[in-house]
């Protein structure tokens, strides 16, 4: 009969301690907070290239040019998404998006599925519309807490994606929103302590926050804004 390898009794005791060491480890540790534009994505697949240059004619731009991603208003995305549920008798997915929004969501679902507290925190600038309260819902349900300002007279920002269904291209319009209004003044997020954060280890800035200057210089500077809970020593 095969006999089983025998396991050094040092090896086993480093197992062991690694273990323990695990078990150690504080569930509220390494608090990434990520900072973005929070976007409302709305994707539709449509089934010939034709179509989708006739969608994108329809909200008046002159210069269309299938695939890429051009910046547009929020009433030409509202003509594009007119003539996609009216004209085609499409209804588009709906998701929470942007890509700081995205690494947020993906870090909480992957500490949670570790046994860990999600710990993930975005901040972005979003209205204060229906948009802008679906984005922190669904945010909230993968464990991602959602702070930044919020603006009144402005709409939460939008990324409409036509997918070609030919050929799987992607042809993306955004219109930022109220995320183009976030500042250098509301940064670092002064409201995160009292919205349960227990500290913030590591701080994401998407690349496209290099459209302001001031506001990402200032984010590279300020020092991590490391916050203790009731435990503090």
């Amino acid at each position: 009969a095969a006999r089983s390898a025998a396991v050094p009794q040092a090896a086993t005791k480093e197992a062991r301690g690694a273990s323990d060491r695990m078990a150690m480890v504080d569930r509220h540790a390494a608090l990434v907070l990520a900072a973005g534009d929070p976007l409302v994505d709305v994707s539709v697949t449509v089934d010939d290239d034709e179509t989708i240059s006739k969608l994108d004619e329809r909200s008046g731009n002159p210069s269309f040019e299938r695939g890429g991603c051009e910046s547009v208003s929020g009433g030409q995305i509202g003509a594009i998404l007119s003539a996609v549920r009216e004209d085609l008798g499409l209804e588009p997915k709906v998701c929470a998006g942007g890509s700081a929004s995205n690494l947020a969501k993906a870090i909480a679902m992957l500490r949670k599925q570790e046994g860990f507290e999600p710990n993930a925190a975005f901040f972005g600038c979003r209205g204060n519309d229906e948009d802008g309260a679906y984005f922190a819902r669904e945010l909230d349900e993968c464990g991602v807490r959602t702070i930044g300002p919020i603006a009144e007279n402005a709409r939460t920002g939008t990324c409409l994606c036509l997918v070609s269904g030919q050929t799987g291209e992607r042809t993306m319009r955004t219109c930022n929103g109220a995320s183009a209004l976030v500042c250098a003044e509301d940064w670092p997020p002064a409201s995160s302590h009292q919205q349960g954060l227990v500290g913030v280890d590591h701080v994401h800035a998407e690349g496209y926050y290099f459209r302001n200057p001031d506001l990402m210089r200032k984010i590279l500077v300020t020092p991590t804004p490391k916050v203790r809970d009731n435990r503090e020593r």
